[in-house]
């Protein structure tokens, strides 16, 4: 997934670091990859937005299109009703310490940013969501006020998903009936997550899975179950999973997460409730 940068603006202010149109590979950015845009001087005080405007119509080089999800087939415009640059805001309060160097990550959450419409004579139709949850989808973290879960996962004893994603959520704040069900206009599934990763590795042996940049805090992690349709790739939700670090029959491990420090878990995966 790419996305072409062209302006960046602090509180409105635009970014005189940044050195121009930048064409950022997103999906080359995760388990705790970054790629630094701009570095600025501050005054010290709390910001609370910054803007990325993107460009869906010319990449850095002036090639079309600008904003696009690259697939076996090629290229796929992501659009957002006809317009040629958006502007996708992240808000948040942050504070900027004098004398000090103040690191901010924003955070892209793809899974809430583009959806896929089915399948065309040329592949997936790829587009972004509505303005609202673009934004949305975009999170302000200070790296010095955020840690990282790393979880190793024994699945050998574990049968009947195609893929697991874990779903992080704020201690309290998970709704298993509301959180899966489609909501708003672009119909997202487990909308009010921090964050989530899909485990990586056999479905039959051991995998892991890494939740990077969360502020500190309490967490409640669930897992959730999928199975893969073979002929497009599409997953369906098959209910949630248990796990040895919780109560038998209980689908919420709760954990905290403490600033500069890794949460390392490890667990086996039980049964899926459906």
């Amino acid at each position: 997934v790419f996305v072409t940068v062209t302006d960046i603006k602090i509180n409105g202010e635009t970014a005189s670091s940044f050195s121009g149109a930048t064409t950022v590979d997103l999906l080359a950015l995760q388990n705790g990859s970054t790629q630094v845009l701009a570095t600025e001087d501050l005054n010290a005080g709390t910001y609370n937005n910054v803007t990325f405007t993107i460009d869906l119509a010319q990449d850095a080089s002036g090639n079309s299109p600008g904003s696009y999800v690259l697939t076996s087939e090629g290229k796929e415009a992501l659009e957002m009703s006809g317009k040629s640059t958006i502007d996708l805001v992240a808000t948040g309060d942050y504070t900027v310490m004098a004398n000090t160097t103040n690191n901010f990550v924003i955070d892209f959450d793809l899974r809430k940013m583009i959806k896929s419409e089915g399948s065309g004579s040329t592949g997936d139709n790829f587009t972004l969501v509505t303005q609202n949850e673009a934004n949305a989808a975009l999170r302000i973290v200070s790296k010095q006020r955020a840690g990282n879960v790393m979880g190793t996962v024994d699945m050998t004893g574990f049968q009947g998903a195609d893929k697991v994603v874990v779903y992080a959520y704020k201690s309290g704040s998970f709704n298993e009936s509301a959180e899966t069900q489609a909501q708003g206009d672009s119909q997202i599934m487990f909308a009010n997550a921090v964050s989530s990763t899909a485990v990586s590795g056999s479905m039959v042996g051991s995998g892991s899975f890494q939740l990077n940049f969360l502020e500190e805090g309490e967490y409640d992690l669930v897992y959730a179950a999928y199975s893969e349709d073979v002929t497009d790739g599409s997953l369906t939700f098959d209910g949630f999973i248990d796990t040895s670090a919780g109560i038998n029959g209980e689908i919420i491990d709760t954990i905290s997460v403490e600033a500069n420090a890794d949460v390392n878990l490890e667990l086996s995966l039980n049964t899926i409730f459906g």
